[in-house]
């Protein structure tokens, strides 16, 4: 005979406690078995902590019900962090945490607030690295071939180089990239399907989840200067060599290409006004040189 209970303590609205109660009748006596556990709201939600409450079917009259089994990965509440807003990445539908203050991007949560890491995906890739900013940089080689999802590219209208031919060309790219013959940019530029061939291949400063995951786990997994091997994704095979961002270059950058753009539309503001003031006054003047002319000819009509 099994007897299983459930009471909601209701004390605090955003936190219901449920306790379970579990009474056994065996060979040894009565076994008592006391679990608790916390439920969120959903504002507040529990990521890495679960509940499955298993179930089989009812048996005969003499078996009664079957084992309830309570399976928990996380022995603590695990509420999120103060400003931190779970989100989920369109592109690749990965789980990663968003700091609204810091504006920082994190794949686990802090050691105060879970028990292990999360071995899946973006975690077992960064591991004790995984507090970054959400900025990457690299330089890239793209070669297309006639099954890439997109068979054109800025070099030639139609890519007719088979899988194979594209694979033996980024490979003959790579070794004389490694042997020192030719720089990355280089043959980025002389090769590469991709449009910042134009660059150097350089695909500027990159945003988490802007890229599918297999290119940004290639990204993650290489040092500042160092290259990647080649892998392959739906447009084709690719190298990557991870460079470093330098913000402070890249802002001032910004704030240049800003301060120009304004100066620039400044001046186009500046010559409309005037051209319109010259039209106005040169309007002015046609008006004024009519109406004396129309005197003059009245005078020479009376006279």
């Amino acid at each position: 005979h099994r007897l299983v209970c459930a009471k909601m303590n209701s004390k605090n609205p955003a936190l219901c406690k449920f306790d379970i109660f579990k009474k056994e009748d065996g060979k040894n006596g009565d076994q008592i078995c006391d679990h608790s556990w916390g439920c969120f709201d959903a504002s507040s939600k529990s990521v890495y902590s679960s509940v499955n409450v298993k179930s089989a079917s009812y048996g005969d009259g003499d078996s009664g019900l079957s084992n309830l089994t309570e399976e928990r990965t996380s022995e603590r509440p695990n509420k999120l962090p103060f400003g931190w807003e779970e989100r989920i990445a369109h592109s690749t539908k990965e789980c990663y945490f968003y700091d609204t203050i810091t504006r920082k991007v994190h794949f686990t949560l802090p050691p105060s607030h879970h028990r292990e890491k999360d071995r899946n995906a973006w975690g077992a890739i960064l591991g004790d690295y995984s507090d970054f900013n959400d900025q990457l940089r690299c330089r890239h080689i793209l070669v297309k071939h006639s099954e890439s999802d997109r068979c054109s590219s800025y070099r030639e209208r139609m890519v007719r180089r088979t899988k194979q031919e594209a694979l033996n060309k980024i490979m003959h790219a790579r070794d004389l990239i490694q042997s020192g013959k030719f720089e990355f940019a280089e043959l980025a530029n002389m090769i590469s399907d991709c449009c910042s061939a134009r660059h150097g291949g350089d695909l500027g400063p990159l945003s988490l989840t802007q890229t599918p995951f297999v290119f940004e786990r290639n990204i993650l997994l290489l040092k500042d200067g160092e290259l990647s091997e080649i892998f392959q994704t739906k447009a084709g095979y690719h190298i990557l060599l991870r460079t470093p961002i330098n913000y402070i270059n890249y802002s001032t950058k910004n704030r240049r290409r800003r301060l120009k753009k304004i100066f620039i539309a400044n001046e186009k503001a500046k010559s409309k006004a005037h051209l319109k003031k010259n039209q106005y006054f040169s309007n002015l003047t046609k008006q004024q040189k009519a109406f004396l002319c129309k005197k003059r000819q009245k005078k020479k009509k009376k006279k």
